[in-house]
């Protein structure tokens, strides 16, 4: 069985685990300046069509 995560780095333990099924989107922002440089963002959707989060590369 594959190991996920390591319960023991957790500060408190969890009330529930569960692995749920997400869209990961990657693509191409940014018009390549210094203050907008092109860089990859990703963004994960729920099997809805709900935006959990997205993750900009330039954070």
């Amino acid at each position: 069985m594959k190991k996920y995560m390591d319960i023991a780095r957790l500060q408190t333990s969890p009330e529930i685990v569960e692995i749920k099924e997400v869209i990961e989107i990657i693509f191409r922002v940014g018009d390549g300046t210094e203050s907008n440089p092109i860089r990859y963002t990703k963004q994960y959707w729920d099997v809805e069509g709900n935006l959990l989060f997205e993750k900009d590369f330039i954070d």
